[in-house]
């Protein structure tokens, strides 16, 4: 499918996505035509928006923490590859984590497909 032809880089630029983490991991999805799958994320949609819809401050809360997220992708690339980092990188890692970790906390009790992985561990390091 020709996703140009069709629009979609001007849907997600119309959509109110607060990270350059989300544009691009939701540039980078992959479509599926796997009915199963469609219905069950239709259902997790389904609850993300009643979880939004009746919890205004969840909405506000999630929102901020989600512009504070940087994207540190390639500094994580670095560490994989062996680079050793510097003190700036540290506190990037840092950051992300704690911030990873309070949603993680708002979102884990009943929204664990919403909730990113637990990272207590990375924060403790």
């Amino acid at each position: 499918m020709n996703f140009e032809k069709i629009g979609f880089d001007y849907i997600i630029d119309t959509l109110d996505i607060v990270s350059r983490l989300g544009k691009r991991t939701l540039k980078s999805v992959e479509f599926s035509k796997d009915i199963l799958k469609l219905e069950k994320e239709f259902e997790n949609l389904q609850s993300v928006i009643t979880l939004l819809e009746n919890n205004p401050k969840i909405y506000t809360t999630l929102k901020r923490k989600l512009s504070a997220l940087k994207d540190i992708e390639s500094i994580i690339n670095r560490l994989s590859n062996g680079y050793i980092l510097d003190d700036v990188e540290l506190f990037e890692i840092k950051i992300f984590s704690m911030i990873s970790q309070e949603i993680y906390e708002i979102l884990s009790e009943n929204y664990k497909f919403l909730a990113p992985q637990n990272l207590e561990k990375v924060i403790d390091i």
